[in-house]
């Protein structure tokens, strides 16, 4: 069996020795891809000329495939909910992590519940909000909104509106209870 030596493309005359030099390592995987003879000698070399062709045709017909069909390729799941006025007092947010972090936020006053289950039935239980020393509410208003990532639990936020107080939600080390840690 013969091995075959694949030479840089400054070597095979594609791009001058000082192009070579200059250019950055993502310019050269570009140029490495779009130049057909460069990757036709890496698959023979990798698989022989019969099974590089073949596997070539296969990967490109996934390719197609793939790119043709975005939902195949991922599930998606999106929350339903009703639109309900800026003004509206309470609402409900949920985690894209799951159901776990359910929490429903009265907007006016900055008070927080966590839906939780006894038994089997559900509760809203107020959860601890540690003081802020920016945190002031004007009442009758919307003070209040919660943002929530679909990264982590740990990039759930509530603010205040107004006065910009943030408190980040956080789970206590010792009673293993989600609480509301203010963020000087």
């Amino acid at each position: 069996m013969s091995h075959e030596v694949i030479q840089p493309p400054h070597q095979q005359g594609l791009i001058s020795k000082s192009a070579a030099n200059s250019i950055g390592i993502r310019q050269f995987y570009q140029l490495v891809l779009s130049n057909g003879q460069f990757i036709d000698k890496l698959n023979n070399l990798m698989f022989g000329k019969k099974k590089a062709k073949m596997m070539k045709r296969i990967f490109f017909t996934l390719m197609l495939v793939s790119l043709a069909c975005p939902g195949w390729t991922q599930e998606t799941y999106r929350n339903q909910f009703s639109s309900a006025p800026d003004t509206a007092r309470y609402e409900i947010i949920q985690s894209e992590l799951g159901a776990r972090i359910t929490l429903k936020i009265d907007k006016y006053d900055g008070q927080v519940y966590l839906l939780v289950e006894s038994g089997k039935k559900l509760s809203w239980q107020l959860m601890a909000v540690e003081k802020h020393t920016q945190n002031k509410a004007t009442p009758g208003k919307v003070n209040y909104q919660i943002f929530t990532s679909g990264l982590g639990v740990r990039f759930t936020f509530l603010l205040n509106v107004n006065t910009g107080a943030t408190w980040q939600l956080a789970e206590h080390p010792e009673y293993k209870e989600l609480f509301w840690s203010a963020l000087e």
